[in-house]
């Protein structure tokens, strides 16, 4: 393997189980209780943990490891899995330079603690500390889902306006989603065919809204979405100033090119 090949990150994600049991006549033991591997315990397991390694340079893929626990996996057990995956990676000539995972409460949990004995770690030395990981001396970057960060955007944009990065002296500026809301209601009544077709009023409409689906989040906060606002802000005619954004100062809309 070439040395840029050997660049990878470390994912990993829980997925939830239905409960079952069964007789694993090769191993001679019942299958379906929590197993972390070395240690078993009598729980039923309702979630299964997989960690995976992945090329950066052309993706290959390696499960490294998985686990089944009951309930979500606690914040120091999910620590200590990575630390012990970290190392195995490390040993075997591998170049680990970043985790990615999604933004659950315990991954939340778990990548703040090890930040924070890195940033310890790194204080004692008296080096500056610049939000990695440290683990055998390797420096990890986390790194969130991105889909599920559009997700968490949506989330946020449904019920608090978002604001534009303006020059200094500029007029502070928001995003709202009313826009967003105008655009799906012009899609249903004011064209022939509908460009939009997949959006639909789970997309749109607040208490419809499903917020934990990343798909819908993709589809409302993708390129399709993005030209359909640009293209009628641009038109001359009944749909100038259809699209808009919030000023701080006069809580009234300016009109920008989105």
């Amino acid at each position: 393997m070439k040395e840029r090949d050997k660049v990878c990150l470390l994912m990993w994600d829980e997925m939830l189980l239905q409960l079952h049991v069964d007789y694993d006549t090769k191993k001679k033991h019942i299958v379906g209780f929590e197993d972390f591997g070395a240690k078993r315990r009598a729980r039923f397991a309702d979630h299964a943990l997989i960690f995976m390694v992945r090329g950066i340079q052309n993706g290959w893929k390696f499960p490294l490891a998985y686990y089944f626990c009951d309930g979500v996996t606690k914040t120091d057990q999910l620590i200590e899995w990575i630390k012990d995956i970290v190392k195995i990676i490390i040993n075997s000539g591998l170049y680990l330079v970043a985790f990615v995972c999604n933004d659950k409460k315990s991954n939340l949990m778990a990548i703040n603690k090890l930040k924070l004995e890195s940033a310890r770690l790194e204080s004692k030395q008296g080096r500056p500390y610049y939000g990695y990981i440290t683990i055998k001396k390797q420096n990890i970057i986390p790194l969130y889902d991105p889909p599920h960060l559009i997700r968490d955007i949506r989330n946020n944009l449904l019920n608090n306006d978002l604001e534009f990065d303006v020059e200094e002296g500029e007029e502070r500026k928001f995003a709202s989603w009313e826009v967003i809301e105008q655009a799906y209601h012009m899609d249903l009544t004011h064209t022939m065919y509908r460009l939009m077709p997949k959006i639909t009023a789970e997309h749109i409409i607040k208490n419809k809204v499903k917020k934990k689906k990343v798909k819908n989040a993709a589809q409302v906060l993708s390129m399709t979405m993005g030209g359909f606002i640009h293209h009628h802000t641009k038109l001359e005619g009944m749909y100038l100033c259809k699209f808009s954004i919030k000023t701080e100062a006069r809580c009234n809309y300016t009109y920008i090119n989105m």
